[in-house]
């Protein structure tokens, strides 16, 4: 007998078993009120004792799995002990029914969660009228929820998909946090919508009985702690946009991304990002090349995409752009051919069971962003594979300019352009503003962004390591300054992120400071370096090719090689004025960055207002670099300090190998992070955000509570500083989102 199937036969066998024991103890049902009210109040009130202490012991997120399989024996074994009273059978099994009836009707949202508690009501009433019997009602509907899941998905994929289900048997595709948001008996109970409630219903087509090689990387747990901005503050940039564009909507543009989100998951799982080269910005088609021609690999057949959640996270107007940050959370189940299989499809895969299928899980951010002249279409743009600005059928190689009206496709003056894809564990964002010297440089070059330059800074990235693996020289539209670049041959580079720290006007050149974040899979390194890029001084940046840095800024063109000096196409030179070039790699604790990084910090004023939502998103993965480097001054981190740093790194999927990985950085010095300074805006941002993502289950252990208060003490703040960061976001987990 299978595992999974045996431990349900021995809780079945417990519950007979617990039924068996009431029956010896009190005797088969009577119909005296006052027995029956002291046998009831004294059997539930057992049953919330133990909830209690199991819930006190192992903490609200270990607890939920035990508590639920405690509930529904319990609430089995009271029904099994009804249903075998000889007395009151016939009553018990009409009553049964009832409970049944209303949890399948509320359950599949015919009518409202609170119906249920309506007929419980009655039948409280009913209970208590004819037999004493107070909590009868109450205590079939955990027994008749697990019936109505039970017939749902039996009916649907089969009895051995619903032991996949209720054991957690790691054959199903469900998530283990969805799972147990389905067997959480109460949650249909406080529907408050006649339509679908994607956080409560069960989708059953997710559960299967087929072999899947689970992923190595752990599901989030909980990802509403990742919405990255107030619902007030969301609500407030999505109107400025929809009142410049009334065509735009937050239900269109989740839709629309959703389309390419799913070309994009297809076309790696083929290995052709020349099909989605007109989607993205260069850099990230640059990243998608690198990894298609490393890999070499046959191309993997995608067999099933499971979103799981889709929806915008964070809205921000930059002048120059509106930014949309759409946050994904879904799994990919793909399947390797063998080399004597051919004519495989998705469906034929799907259908045949015995085939073992690879998952991968996805959490990341998307980042999509557009003039603010821009306005939506009535029809398909840029998105669905149309030049945004004529309509006409983009092809393959035409990813810059558009062959019938000349405009430049991926300029984000006609629809929105994919420019970023970060792991949720990455993401970072600073209002530009708040970034030294970007006020300054927007005054002489109104058209520079924040998004151009890291653009570039990501294709150079890609270049250099392209550059690395094929052992010749990187692209002449990159610079003089890879002879510089001390850093090592990375056989599988994943580039995190590129932020832009600082920007220079002094001298005749002016210069840009950015971080690039990013480690080495197969070398298990983290590397951060600083890309410094240097051009003419009061230069103009060019708007038409702001995201094509990989293609000639004059035609659009493809730079097909490194040594080209002039564009293959239209002959016009790769090189002017206007080009940042790379000038130079350096570490953060070199005294140039160093000191451009003090020089900023003086001029920023303190934040006062401890209570204020700061202008900054840190990553966990930032957090846990700075937090470690600050805790590790003296050379150890305590157990309470480690468990905060296992809570941030576990609640965005990191798994145990690479924090330890991102701490042995910090402790071998190949990382090393400039500390804020005390109780500056960047402090202020990192204490909130530590405590933000300590506190994503809503609960915080005393331990990680004296961590959080250590942290902020060593950035400037007191103990009752601390605690008013962690009551403030305390209040807005526990705010009800409409």
């Amino acid at each position: 007998m299978p595992f999974n199937l045996l431990k349900l036969f021995l809780i079945f066998i417990l519950c007979v078993a617990g039924t068996v024991a009431l029956i010896a103890f009190r005797g088969f049902d009577t119909v005296d009120a006052r027995t029956n009210f002291t046998f009831d109040a004294v059997y539930f009130c057992v049953v919330a004792l133990l909830s209690l202490i199991i819930r006190f012991a192992a903490g609200k997120q270990k607890a939920v799995k035990p508590l639920l399989y405690l509930q529904y024996a319990f609430s089995l074994t009271y029904t099994f002990y009804c249903l075998f009273s000889p007395q009151s059978f016939i009553f018990a099994i009409v009553e049964f029914a009832i409970i049944l009836v209303a949890v399948f009707i509320s359950y599949t949202n015919i009518l409202p969660g609170h119906f249920i508690i309506v007929i419980t009501v009655l039948l409280t009433l009913n209970g208590v009228m004819r037999r004493g019997k107070l909590f009868y009602a109450f205590m079939q509907i955990p027994a008749a929820h697990l019936v109505c899941i039970t017939l749902a998905i039996i009916f649907a994929n089969g009895f051995q998909a619903f032991i996949n289900f209720i054991s957690g048997d790691k054959l199903t595709k469900l998530d283990e946090s969805d799972r147990l948001k389905a067997l959480k008996w109460w949650f249909f109970i406080f529907r408050e919508k006649f339509e679908e409630n994607k956080d409560i219903d069960l989708d059953v087509s997710k559960i299967e009985v087929r072999n899947i090689s689970k992923s190595k990387t752990s599901a989030l747990k909980e990802s509403s702690f990742l919405q990255l901005q107030s619902p007030e503050m969301l609500s407030a940039a999505l109107t400025r946009i929809t009142q410049r564009d009334g065509n735009f909507s937050y239900e269109s543009f989740v839709k629309r991304s959703e389309i390419v989100f799913r070309k994009i998951m297809a076309a790696l799982s083929e290995n052709a990002p020349q099909k989605i080269e007109h989607l993205v910005s260069d850099s990230l088609y640059n990243r998608f090349t690198f990894i298609a021609d490393s890999k070499k690999r046959t191309p993997v057949i995608p067999v099933d995409l499971v979103i799981n959640e889709l929806q915008i996270a964070q809205v921000n107007i930059e002048g120059n752009f509106d930014v949309l940050q759409l946050f994904v959370r879904a799994a990919s189940y793909d399947y390797t051919p063998l080399p004597h299989e051919t004519g495989l499809t998705p469906e034929a895969l799907k259908a045949d069971k015995s085939k073992t299928l690879k998952e991968t899980l996805h959490s990341q951010y998307y980042t999509f962003i557009r003039k603010p002249s821009a306005r939506t279409k009535n029809a398909p743009g840029l998105l669905e594979g149309q030049c945004p600005n004529c309509g006409s059928p983009i092809q393959i190689g035409q990813a810059t300019r558009c062959p019938v009206c000349s405009s430049f496709i991926r300029s984000g003056d006609h629809d929105w352009v994919l420019t970023k894809i970060t792991e949720a564990a990455a993401y970072s964002y600073t209002e530009p503003s708040l970034v030294p010297g970007y006020a300054e440089i927007t005054k002489t070059d109104p058209a520079f962004s924040l998004h151009n330059i890291e653009d570039k800074t990501a294709v150079t990235f890609w270049n250099l390591r392209t550059a690395e693996k094929a052992k010749h020289g990187p692209s002449q539209k990159i610079g003089a300054g890879t002879a510089s670049f001390a850093s090592f041959t990375a056989t599988s580079p994943v580039l995190d992120s590129v932020s832009l720290k600082a920007v220079s006007l002094e001298g005749a050149l002016d210069t840009c400071y950015l971080l690039v974040s990013w480690h080495d899979d197969a070398g298990r390194k983290s590397l951060r370096d600083v890309y410094v890029f240097t051009r003419k001084h009061n230069a103009k940046t060019k708007e038409n090719n702001a995201l094509s840095s990989s293609h000639c800024s004059n035609c659009g063109g493809p730079i097909a090689s490194s040594a080209e000096a002039v564009c293959a196409f239209c002959s016009s030179p790769l090189i002017d004025d206007s080009d940042w070039l790379l000038a130079r790699v350096i570490k953060e604790r070199d005294l140039e960055y160093l000191d451009i990084q003090s020089k900023a910090a003086k001029l920023q004023p303190a934040a006062a207002d401890i209570s204020a939502q700061p202008a900054i998103t840190n990553s966990a993965n930032d957090i846990i670099m700075i937090t470690a480097q600050i805790l590790m001054a003296d050379k150890v981190i305590d157990p309470a300090e480690m468990l905060m740093l296992k809570t941030i790194a576990a609640r965005h999927s990191i798994s145990e190998a690479k924090l330890n990985q991102i701490l042995d950085s910090v402790k071998t010095g190949r990382v090393h992070v400039p500390v804020p300074r005390p109780r500056s805006v960047q402090a202020q941002s990192l204490i909130s955000d530590a405590v933000k993502m300590a506190l994503a289950d809503k609960t915080i252990a005393p331990s990680e509570r004296e961590a959080l208060i250590n942290l902020g003490m060593q950035l400037g703040y007191t103990k009752l500083d601390v605690n008013q960061i962690i009551n403030r976001e305390l209040t807005k987990l526990t705010k009800p989102r409409y």
